[in-house]
């Protein structure tokens, strides 16, 4: 009977300390659902979608999608990827638009990638250096525009693409 006692006990206690995790992430998904609705409500278009997951809000209607969060280098082709510093935030529209914002980015990383860049993006160039920020503006033969903005202070590096309409 003691045997039986101490088992049904242990059962009792995985049980126990299983269904917390399992409890949290009912939670987390509730709470993300709660949200969407939320912020779709907000959008005031019942058209519109909000999927919440992995850090990121994704916005989907009949006009596109756009995506916000993250830390991955988003899926554009009109720019090499900067393998440097650490991303911390992304804005992206499932095309070629696109915000990225990187920490901890050396000087040097950013001239040489600004050096890159600007071979690519030639036409309707547009510079300016305050000592605290150098920020760069072209365009391409396909016109899409792209801009760098680095703050030489705190190492951070704005990167934007979009195309020219």
């Amino acid at each position: 009977m003691k045997k039986i006692l101490i088992v049904l006990l242990s059962i009792l206690l995985v049980f126990s300390l299983t269904s917390c995790g399992v409890k949290e992430k009912v939670e987390q998904k509730v709470g993300e659902k709660i949200t969407e609705k939320v912020i779709e409500g907000v959008a005031g278009d019942k058209d519109t979608k909000v999927d919440i997951k992995d850090g990121t809000i994704t916005f989907k209607s009949e006009d596109g999608e756009v995506t916000f969060g993250g830390t991955e280098w988003p899926d554009i082709d009109i720019i090499p990827e900067f393998n440097e510093g650490n991303i911390v935030a992304v804005m992206h529209d499932g095309k070629n638009s696109a915000m990225i914002v990187l920490e901890e980015v050396d000087k040097d990383d950013f001239e040489d990638y600004w050096e890159e860049i600007n071979g690519e993006f030639s036409e309707n160039v547009y510079e300016i250096n305050t000592g605290d920020i150098v920020s760069f503006t072209g365009e391409n033969s396909e016109k899409f525009i792209v801009q760098l903005t680095y703050e030489i202070a705190n190492k951070t590096l704005t990167i934007v693409t979009s195309a020219n309409e």
